[in-house]
Formats: structure tokens, C-alpha cells, sequence
């Protein structure tokens, strides 16, 4: 991690450290749909909750029971290309 944060400063002129990804979507206005797993043991669900309260954008938020990190599709494909085809088809209509 220290040296893909080393390489992120490089190239993106930030650490890991300086990122925020609270701030970020206090910032976006585009739509935001957030999946999270709540299996997930890298990322613990509750940050998915947060990202998603401090969202101002239009947002969404499904958190797929039974997947871990990045497994959502895996879990619950059917179910992922209905509700991500559905949001954006109400992003698009805006």
C-alpha cells in the first residue's frame, strides 16, 4: 500500500493518506450508485453508508447481501444489471 500511495502522489499528485473520499462526494453533483457488499472485509459496509449520507447528488444505494469485496455481480447478477440499468435510466432522464 505505502508504495502504490508513493506512485498515486507521483501520478495524481496525492497520498492516500491526503484522500478523501468523503470530500470527493460532498463534491460530485453527477449521480451516484453505490454497491457495497456486507461481506465485504476490506471495505466495511458502514463506509458505503457514509459515502452515501454525505452524498447531495441523486444517489442510490444497495447493499448486496452474501458478497464480499467486488463480488456483488457474483452474487447477484440478475439482480445488478436490473438495478444499475434502472438508474441509469433515471440519470439519463434528468
Amino acid at each position: 500500500m505505502e508504495v502504490t500511495s508513493v506512485i498515486t502522489k507521483i501520478r495524481a499528485g496525492y497520498t492516500f493518506e491526503e484522500a478523501s473520499a468523503l470530500e470527493s462526494v460532498r463534491k460530485n453533483k453527477l449521480p451516484l450508485f453505490i454497491i457495497h457488499g456486507d461481506q465485504d472485509e476490506l471495505v466495511p459496509t458502514e463506509m458505503g453508508t457514509e459515502i452515501y449520507e454525505a452524498a447531495s447528488s441523486e444517489k442510490e444505494l444497495w447493499i448486496v447481501k452474501g458478497a464480499g469485496h467486488t463480488e456483488a455481480y457474483t452474487v447477484s447478477e440478475e439482480e445488478y444489471k436490473k438495478r444499475l440499468q434502472n438508474f441509469l435510466d433515471r440519470a439519463n432522464r434528468k
